[in-house]
């Protein structure tokens, strides 16, 4: 008779402890953070993506809202403006964007080399075929015309002299050129890479792997936002690294969703795709220095500046320390 107490005291207990947890569990849900994300369409995005359809960012606490932009000068416009509180692409419209007195910031790097495979058609053999043809690019100032002159460079050429550089557009318009004998040379993405193979033209240089280092996607904020919000940055590149780990790992789920982003229904097309930008992600999203550095040589404007003032890899560094990189990996079994 003497234990009936300490019963009825136990399961009130136990009914305390349950609505206690129901009630911290609403809470966390309430107080879940948003953050606006800029973004484009493109293969580069696919670490957030597979973020996304995880639910690794709300893990996190955090409701990300990507919001979808034509290209990198615009998503820095909208993060200037206030629009946006982050950005997942855009590394050399960040810089100017620094250069001009904006105050922002590379905290993260996703794509650190230059993604193409310089393709050229059937009749150029070697490189100083090229000489006084003409090689296609996507617009002059953009991403494509900068790797493009490193590939030539890579190759032997001189891009002022030794050919002519046509501003075509988009990677469809330039097979098409190609096809067409417009041009002899261009820069090409997977998965149209194996469109290209398929038309009969010829890799002749992979620019990713290479060596060279350039900040071709990276995760940009600004000063003030990273400075009043930091513990809800620190959860974004959570979700953000948590994605590329398990893209690394996870072939067939990855596969799934770059079908569902890119729209890409051919498999043949998908393999393409995962197996050439596997290896481009970095595991550790530190922003190179160097990246920064070979992008500034080609700017005029860069006066005194120093690749330093462009980066803030604190946070990475920080879950680093953390030992959260090198657990979210075995998590995720590489």
């Amino acid at each position: 008779m003497r234990k009936r107490p300490t019963v009825r005291l136990f399961k009130s207990f136990q009914l305390l402890l349950g609505a206690f947890l129901f009630l911290t569990a609403g809470v966390h849900a309430a107080s879940e953070e948003r953050m606006t994300l800029a973004t484009i369409r493109s293969v580069t995005q696919a670490p957030f993506w597979v973020a996304l359809e995880s639910g690794f960012y709300k893990d996190y606490g955090l409701e990300v809202l990507p919001v979808q932009f034509t290209g990198g000068t615009q998503t820095i416009m909208a993060l200037v403006s206030g629009d946006v509180q982050m950005t997942t692409t855009g590394g050399p419209a960040a810089v100017h964007a620094k250069l001009k007195g904006a105050n922002v910031l590379a905290i993260g790097t996703t794509v650190g080399v230059f993604p193409y495979i310089f393709y050229v058609s059937s009749k150029i053999r070697k490189p100083e075929d090229l000489k006084g043809r003409r090689i296609g690019i996507s617009s002059f100032g953009g991403a494509s015309h900068a790797a493009t002159r490193y590939a030539l460079q890579r190759l032997g050429l001189n891009p002022e002299v030794d050919v002519t550089l046509m501003q075509i557009g988009n990677q469809a318009g330039r097979l098409s050129a190609m096809t067409s004998g417009g041009i002899d040379g261009t820069l090409i993405q997977p998965p149209e890479t194996l469109i290209a193979r398929e038309m009969g033209l010829k890799p002749m240089l992979n620019l990713a792997q290479s060596g060279l280092k350039f900040p071709m996607n990276q995760m940009t904020t600004t000063g003030e936002y990273l400075k009043s919000q930091r513990e809800k940055v620190k959860r974004f590149m959570m979700g953000s690294i948590a994605g590329v780990a398990r893209l690394k790992a996870d072939r067939d789920f990855t596969m799934k969703v770059l079908k569902k982003f890119m729209q890409i229904s051919d498999q043949k097309l998908l393999a393409e795709t995962y197996d050439f930008w596997v290896n481009i992600y970095p595991p550790k999203a530190f922003v190179d220095p160097e990246e920064i550095e070979n992008y500034l040589v080609t700017v005029k404007e860069r006066g005194s500046s120093k690749p330093a003032d462009f980066i803030d890899n604190s946070i990475v560094a920080e879950l680093d320390r953390e030992g959260f990189i090198e657990a979210v990996y075995k998590k995720y079994g590489r």
